[in-house]
């Protein structure tokens, strides 16, 4: 399970290229990998279904993210965050949406879903930004960004003037993950709040 995904072009016994995209091993991510209960609390967002329940969904009936990372999916995703820290964030977006085109059952959709909203954030899209961050919630809500969708459709609420919903995205954020990061910075924003 802690064993990092080689590079496209490596053989698994030989290392290929470290890439700053690939810190994490496809088993980190998994929500149904028994080593997910071992990861540190900030990375943890919510617990795993009880084994009982079918890998392919989880308890509310939703079909959840299992599907390992191919190197191909992985490198569209890789792509897209590439561009998007280049400040290309039209193609960046572009390449998130293709990756959500043919792989939005990885365990890579909810983040590439999240970064739809970043890259239209950037650009000065804000209800276009709000949408993607709603979305991340709406379609992935066992998924790790849903925390930083959560304060980022708040954050794009205030900059609509619309602080009432922007209060009660910042208060869902810090009432279902009281323990991440994303909480404390929704906390600060709430207190700041007119």
């Amino acid at each position: 399970c802690a064993r990092p995904m080689p590079m496209p072009g490596s053989s698994p016994s030989t290392p290929g290229p470290r890439s700053p995209f690939r810190a994490w091993s496809p088993c980190s991510r998994t929500r149904t990998c028994p080593s997910a209960a071992f990861r540190p609390p900030a990375t943890r967002t919510r617990p795993a279904p009880p084994p009982s329940t079918p890998p392919s969904q989880d308890p509310g009936g939703t079909p959840a993210a299992a599907t390992p990372i191919s190197a191909a999916a992985q490198a569209i995703y890789d792509r897209g965050y590439t561009l998007y820290h280049q400040g290309r964030y039209l193609d960046a977006e572009a390449a998130f949406q293709r990756f959500l085109q043919a792989h939005s059952d990885t365990d890579l959709a909810d983040n590439a879903q999240y970064w739809i909203g970043e890259a239209r954030y950037a650009r000065g899209d804000v209800p276009g930004s709000l949408a993607a961050f709603r979305e991340v919630v709406a379609r992935y809500p066992e998924g790790n960004k849903v925390p930083d969708a959560l304060l980022k459709a708040g954050q794009s609420l205030e900059r609509l003037g619309d602080r009432e919903s922007a209060r009660r995205s910042y208060q869902e954020l810090m009432d279902s993950f009281p323990n991440s990061a994303a909480a404390v910075v929704a906390e600060e924003q709430l207190q700041a709040l007119p």
